[in-house]
C-alpha cells in the first residue's frame, strides 16, 4: 500500500476472525541505525552552516526537534499507544467514530517493528473528484477534522502530528479517518494552554493580545504585533 523511509505498508488477511483484512506496518531492518546516523550528520552540518551561511537562523534548534522526534517513530509499541488513547479520546467525547475514525489496533499482534491494524477504505482527502462522486461536501471534512484537531491539541494534549494528504482518509459515507500515528506528539499543560491563549487572541483580532501569545509561547517575529494594524497582521499569516 505504501512505502517510507522508516517502514513499509501491506495489505493482508487475517487467518482468524473469518479472514478480516487488516494493515501490516513492517519496519524495515537497520534502519534504525541509519537513521541515527543521519542524525549525527545532520548535527555536523548544521554546526558547520550556522557558523558561517546560516548564523541568521538557528538550525541547531530544528536538529534537535528531530533527534527527540524521529527516535520515537521507530517505536511502534509506543505507535499503537499513542493511538489507541486519541481513540479513546475522541470516542469519549463524540467525535470518533461518528465523523472521525481511527483504525483499530490488532493487541496481540503488536511489537516494536511491526504494527497491525484494521483496514480503512478510503480516498486521500484531496481527491475533490472523488468525492464529488461520493456525493461528500468536503466543507464537512474540512469541519470534521478542525473538531477533531481541536480537540486533541486543545483540549486533550495528545495529537496526530502528521495530517498530509496520504493520512487523511475520507471514506464513502463521508467520514474521515486519521491513519499513521507514528509522529503523534504530547503537549504539556502549559504549552496547550498558551495554544488557547493563541487561538482566543486570533480570534479577538486584537494586536496586544497576539503579540503576548506569541511570546508566551516563545515565537519570535521580526514584526512588532503590538503596534501592527490589522493587515499587517493578516499578511504574517
Amino acid at each position: 500500500l505504501a512505502s517510507a523511509t522508516i517502514a513499509q505498508v501491506h495489505r493482508a488477511a487475517l487467518r482468524r476472525g473469518g479472514g478480516r483484512e487488516v494493515v501490516i506496518k513492517v519496519q524495515y531492518a537497520d534502519q534504525e541505525r541509519l537513521c541515527e546516523l543521519d542524525l549525527r550528520n545532520l548535527r555536523r552540518l548544521a554546526g558547520f552552516l550556522q557558523k558561517r551561511d546560516m548564523s541568521f537562523f538557528d538550525m541547531l534548534s530544528v536538529v534537535a526537534e528531530f533527534e527527540a522526534q524521529i527516535p520515537k517513530e521507530f517505536d511502534f509499541v509506543r505507535e499503537a499507544r499513542m493511538q489507541r488513547t486519541i481513540a479513546g479520546n475522541l470516542a469519549r467525547v463524540g467525535i470518533a467514530p461518528h465523523t472521525v475514525v481511527v483504525p483499530r489496533i490488532e493487541e496481540d499482534l503488536v511489537t516494536r517493528r511491526v504494527l497491525v491494524m484494521e483496514y480503512i477504505r478510503g480516498c486521500k482527502v484531496n481527491n475533490l473528484s472523488k468525492l464529488k462522486t461520493w456525493g461528500v461536501e468536503p466543507s464537512n471534512v474540512m469541519t470534521a477534522l478542525g473538531h477533531a484537531y481541536g480537540q486533541m491539541m486543545l483540549c486533550d494534549g495528545v495529537f496526530h502530528s502528521d495530517p498530509h494528504p496520504g493520512n487523511l482518509l475520507v471514506k464513502r459515507d463521508g467520514r474521515v479517518a486519521l491513519i499513521d500515528f507514528g509522529q503523534s506528539k504530547e503537549l504539556s499543560d502549559h504549552d496547550r494552554h498558551n495554544l488557547c491563549r493563541f487561538y482566543l487572541a486570533m480570534v479577538s483580532g486584537k494586536p496586544k493580545r497576539i503579540a503576548e501569545a506569541f511570546r508566551a509561547l516563545g515565537i519570535v517575529l521580526d514584526l512588532d504585533l503590538s503596534s501592527a494594524g490589522a493587515d499587517e497582521i493578516t499578511s504574517v499569516f
